[in-house]
């Protein structure tokens, strides 16, 4: 047996409190209508939660709506998120004596060129 409990307000995303059997419990069905085409054969995106994990779904819903999301690590030891990234590729390419040869070779000194060659260093002498 299902319950619709009311539509998410000012969206059209409905949610469906149902029973996940004895080992899931309770759990809710967040849904809606599909952007139709001919190769989606749903008419309803949906996904289905315990309790738990809607719990731990709206925690990092709230950080995204704070613009506070955290980013998934992508294996890289710089980021290229935030400054402290490229604080820290620089840091490195200095101490394995790399920085000065980047700087006079490089036709971009972009942050993004250079936490991928510290990223690239990292892989090859760390790794």
């Amino acid at each position: 047996m299902s319950t619709d409990l009311r539509t998410v307000p000012g969206t059209n995303i409905k949610q469906t409190r149902f029973y996940g059997g004895d080992d899931r419990g309770v759990c809710i069905q967040v849904s809606k209508a599909a952007d139709y085409t001919a190769q989606h054969s749903n008419f309803f995106d949906y996904i289905q939660l315990t309790r738990v994990q809607a719990g731990l779904v709206a925690e990092e819903l709230l950080l995204f709506a704070a613009e506070q999301e955290v980013v998934e690590d992508d294996g890289n030891m710089f980021s290229y998120e935030g400054d402290e990234g490229y604080d820290k590729a620089v840091e490195y390419l200095k101490s394995i004596d790399e920085y000065d040869r980047f700087m006079a070779n490089m036709t971009s000194i972009d942050g993004y060129s250079l936490i991928y060659t510290a990223n690239y260093f990292w892989d090859k002498i760390e790794s």
